[in-house]
């Protein structure tokens, strides 16, 4: 398959976690999509915060539309988000499980941009239907 997206958003849970291979690498839902084609994968370490993430993540699509790299993006939301938001909210648990793996370098075409909110929105609907 050839998924050819710059980038591709997994903020539902857990979605960094997987199985561990002979060769101690992890096959994770991001990992099938790295091997599908994806140049990089932002996806969760462990369970995730409905209201937290949907904060995080306008932040981080803010950020990353003005220009930064992925990394950066992530970055200086997370940062954003300890500064900005609800005291109780600034616990680690609930900005630090999104990780960037793959390429790392800023969203150059900003056409692509809305594809990617594209897929996202179609991996949480297909997400939705499995788990109904």
């Amino acid at each position: 398959m050839n998924l050819s997206a710059d980038l591709v958003v997994l903020s539902a849970c857990s979605t960094a976690s997987g199985n561990m291979t002979n060769n101690g690498e992890v096959r994770s839902l991001g990992y099938a999509f790295q091997v599908a084609g994806a140049k990089s994968v932002l996806m969760s370490q462990w369970p995730v915060d409905d209201k937290s993430t949907s904060i995080l993540m306008n932040k981080f699509y803010q950020k990353l539309k003005s220009g930064l790299s992925k990394s950066d993006a992530l970055r200086a939301a997370k940062l954003e988000f300890v500064e900005e938001t609800d005291p109780a909210l600034s616990n680690p648990f609930y900005w630090a499980p999104f990780v960037i793996y793959g390429d790392n370098s800023a969203i150059e075409n900003q056409s692509k941009f809305p594809n990617i909110l594209l897929l996202l929105i179609g991996f949480l609907i297909a997400l939705a239907l499995l788990i109904a």
